[in-house]
């Protein structure tokens, strides 16, 4: 787990020793131009290397999701949260074409910032100046054990006040409102976000900064981020295909009808505690709240 290449890639690094006889050096100024050019572009085929990682299991998990429900209509419109497709000729979208648009934000700002965190933590990593990270998972097994299945909590809980915080009305015409002309959500809405967004969508991360993690929670937290938004703006209801496949947020896709309405998810009960929960039935929890 020590990634010591991955040294390489930052700004201002360590010394390094050439790996040669000084005899047989070059002078200084080449060996500093050599050194400098060979940082860059290992920096670069390293990112270059992670952000197709990314991108790849991107498409594997949205794309997928769009391919069997929205390309092949595998499940019709039956469980469909609204009975439409997505917008085609429409100037709200980059492109006038929602699954561009939305493809658009998230493989460009979506994929990159994700990678740009993997890549700093890595970084991190192999300079020693993430202390709270242990290579030994067996060192602590039940904490290590007990903190994996407790980080999608903390996730939930990180969602909820950053997604609260957006919907602040001096910011949300600028930075939200992106992701919320998806009032018709599909499965590449998810990360469909403005480039601010997802800096503050991935910063649930940093965490593995200051609480002890293993490599496999910071991965794991990750991954789980930039994944299981696919799923959940599927736009359909699960189970899908003859009950087999679980899918879908009605719960969510209530909050892009609504708008002010249920900011987290539906595993902590904070809208309900906050008072921002809907049910969506007519007369039910949350519908005597404004609209």
């Amino acid at each position: 787990y020590r990634f010591d290449w991955i040294a390489v890639c930052s700004p201002f690094p360590a010394p390094l020793r050439l790996a040669h006889h000084p005899s047989s050096a070059p002078p200084l100024h080449r060996r500093h131009v050599t050194l400098t050019v060979s940082f860059r572009v290992v920096c670069l085929c390293f990112l270059q290397e992670l952000y197709v990682r990314n991108l790849g299991l991107l498409w594997m998990i949205a794309g997928g999701w769009h391919a069997l429900l929205y390309t092949f209509k595998a499940q019709g419109t039956m469980r469909k949260h609204d009975p439409r497709w997505q917008a085609t000729n429409s100037d709200r979208f980059v492109f006038g074409d929602q699954v561009y648009d939305n493809v658009f934000w998230s493989c460009v700002s979506g994929v990159g910032t994700w990678t740009a965190f993997e890549a700093h933590a890595l970084h991190s990593w192999a300079n020693g100046t993430a202390e709270m990270i242990y290579t030994d998972w067996w060192s602590s097994p039940w904490y290590s054990i007990c903190w994996l299945l407790l980080i999608p909590i903390w996730r939930e809980f990180h969602f909820y006040v950053g997604h609260r915080a957006l919907h602040w009305k001096p910011i949300y015409p600028y930075i939200h409102y992106l992701h919320h002309k998806n009032d018709n959500p599909g499965p590449w809405s998810g990360l469909a976000m403005h480039p601010i967004e997802h800096i503050i969508y991935f910063s649930v991360v940093l965490i593995h900064f200051v609480v002890p993690s293993h490599p496999l929670h910071f991965f794991f937290n990750s991954q789980h981020t930039a994944l299981t938004p696919a799923g959940g703006h599927s736009g359909f209801e699960g189970p899908v295909i003859n009950g087999t496949i679980p899918a879908g947020s009605y719960f969510h896709y209530l909050h892009h009808r609504y708008y002010d309405f249920n900011y987290g998810e539906a595993t902590i009960p904070l809208d309900k505690l906050f008072g921002t929960f809907k049910d969506g039935s007519p007369d039910g929890y949350g519908s005597k709240s404004k609209k």
